[in-house]
């Protein structure tokens, strides 16, 4: 992932550690993702497109929920700017994330 001049100084260190990261079972590196679900104060609506670029997990909830997964994306309208997001990948997605099936070069 080629970063935007100044990211990589304003970056959080979890998001620096978790770039090129491939949990196992996670959605794989390149993979499209497509938002489903926002809230007020997300930057992206649903329907915004994706690429994942690092995973992590996965966490299991206090609350007995399915286990989410933590990735990096990078989103089409923000190239080279990594965000941490956060999705369901048992019994389907909770926090707004969904696989596309098509795999970046």
């Amino acid at each position: 992932m080629k970063l935007r001049p100044g990211v990589e100084e304003a970056m959080h260190p979890t998001v620096r550690a978790i770039i090129g990261r491939q949990e196992p079972g996670a959605w794989p590196l390149g993979s499209r993702v497509r938002k489903l679900t926002s809230n007020e104060s997300d930057t992206h609506p649903p329907g915004a497109m994706a690429t994942i670029r690092g995973s992590c997990g996965p966490f299991t909830s206090d609350a007995g929920g399915p286990p989410s997964m933590v990735y990096v994306v990078e989103w089409d309208d923000l190239p080279g700017v990594p965000v941490l997001v956060a999705a369901v990948t048992a019994k389907g997605p909770r926090l707004g994330l969904v696989a596309e099936g098509v795999r970046a070069s």
